[in-house]
């Protein structure tokens, strides 16, 4: 573990002192490594769930079509929140005490091919201005993709959402779920 941002830093500062819990104390703590996950209920604080507000507030027309939107090279690895419960339940069932396990899809995504999958699930195709910020964080890794075949063998769990159904599902929690008024 070779962290390069303060945030991987703290995911690596919490994964030594649930070592030491276990290897000093004998405490039972299993190690999830969780990638990015998104789905329905997701906020605008994350890459899809912005994606997805942004298209939802301008199909429903309470936005004008353009799109703010960060780096759209990066790959990452995304994997449906409801697979990430199930991952996390049978962890709790059945991992291994001092073991940290992926919680990944195994697969990277681009997130500019996300966008375009969004803009084309909303029907706003060819509607909307992107205007991208390419600007890449400090740390922030081009490309970031987990193996999740230790979870996958440890506990019998593999992804079951497939990640279009994940995209759509999560547009329209957006659709449905207006954001409230701030008076």
């Amino acid at each position: 573990m070779e962290p390069t941002s303060p945030y991987a830093l703290s995911k690596v500062a919490q994964e030594l002192i649930g070592r030491f819990y276990f290897s000093e104390f004998g405490r039972s703590v299993v190690m999830a490594r969780p990638f990015n996950h998104t789905g329905p209920g997701q906020t605008g604080e994350y890459v899809v769930g912005s994606f997805a507000r942004q298209l939802a507030d301008i199909a429903l027309g309470k936005a004008e079509p353009v799109m703010r939107v960060g780096n759209l090279d990066s790959v990452r690895d995304f994997l449906d929140v409801r697979d990430v419960a199930d991952a996390y339940r049978l962890l709790l069932e059945k991992g291994g005490s001092g073991e940290p396990y992926n919680v990944c899809s195994g697969e990277g995504r681009q997130v500019g091919e996300i966008l375009k999958s969004l803009v084309a699930a909303s029907g706003l195709d060819g509607k909307v201005e992107i205007h991208q910020d390419d600007t890449p964080r400090p740390g922030d890794s081009p490309v970031l993709v987990g193996d999740n075949s230790k979870v996958r063998s440890a506990v019998g769990w593999s992804p079951e959402v497939p990640f279009d159904r994940s995209l759509v599902d999560t547009l329209e929690w957006c659709y449905e779920h207006p954001p409230r008024s701030k008076d």
